[in-house]
């Protein structure tokens, strides 16, 4: 036990060591660069974001509304309280759409006009400015030229198809799923019931969730989360039911 408690202060001296060797001067300097990167021509993917969440959105609000009044939701014509449902749903969708649109890129819409946003939650900035961090830190430590850096970067997981693979899977699959529960509570669901999916193979917060069973509607699993997705590609379903009363342990 001794022993391995002398290794462990020896790792943590060493690893210790290593940050002194950065300077506060070099440090502020990898900030500096970090900052100077500006994401505002990231603005122009918010209209192509936008309209891929929305249809998805639509799509899922159709399901919603189908699995609660029938397969013939979409028929024409409907009555006036079923399209006032559909529109009220449908608006809401497009409403999310545009606001998770900027917010991914570290913006929000104030008075019609895109404004920074310090707050944005799951934003690809955020993520992308630390491994820019991470990099540019590398660079200084290893001593490498700014063509290095730069190389480095390029081929930086900041930047690959399997980076923007997985922010479509996870914004596609939180918007429809904020789509089913706005759907699906419009409609008169009373409760819900969090499934795993038939890929899941370790435990994490999604068993929890599956685990709780069927739980009223506004059931908050747990950190907030109040349906999926839960964290990024999971890849876990809900449903909705009306129930008069259902007891909860």
């Amino acid at each position: 036990m001794e022993k391995e408690g002398a290794t462990a202060a020896h790792r943590i001296e060493v690893a210790f060591a290593n940050q002194q060797k950065m300077s506060d001067e070099q440090r502020q300097a990898i900030e500096d660069i970090v900052s100077s990167y500006s994401f505002e021509h990231w603005d122009e993917l918010i209209p192509e974001i936008q309209s891929v969440l929305e249809m998805s959105s639509q799509a899922a609000a159709i399901e919603a509304l189908r699995q609660m009044y029938g397969a013939d939701i979409v028929s024409i014509p409907r009555t006036a309280q079923l399209q006032g449902l559909f529109d009220q749903v449908n608006e809401s969708a497009i409403e999310y759409s545009r606001d998770r649109a900027a917010e991914m890129v570290g913006r929000r819409w104030v008075d019609g006009q895109l404004v920074e946003n310090p707050n944005a939650r799951w934003a690809i900035t955020d993520s992308t400015r630390d491994w820019l961090r991470e990099e540019i830190t590398s660079a200084f430590e290893d001593g490498l030229s700014p063509a290095q850096l730069g190389k480095a970067i390029r081929e930086s997981q900041a930047f690959t198809k399997s980076r923007a693979q997985m922010i479509a899977h996870t914004e596609i699959g939180n918007a429809n799923m904020q789509t089913l529960e706005a759907a699906s509570t419009a409609a008169g669901a009373t409760h819900k019931r969090s499934f795993l999916s038939a890929d899941h193979d370790h435990d994490d917060f999604c068993d929890d969730a599956a685990d709780a069973g069927e739980v009223p509607i506004d059931y908050d699993y747990g950190l907030g989360f109040t349906r999926p997705l839960y964290h990024p590609r999971c890849q876990c379903s809900e449903s909705y039911y009306v129930r008069k009363k259902v007891s909860v342990q």
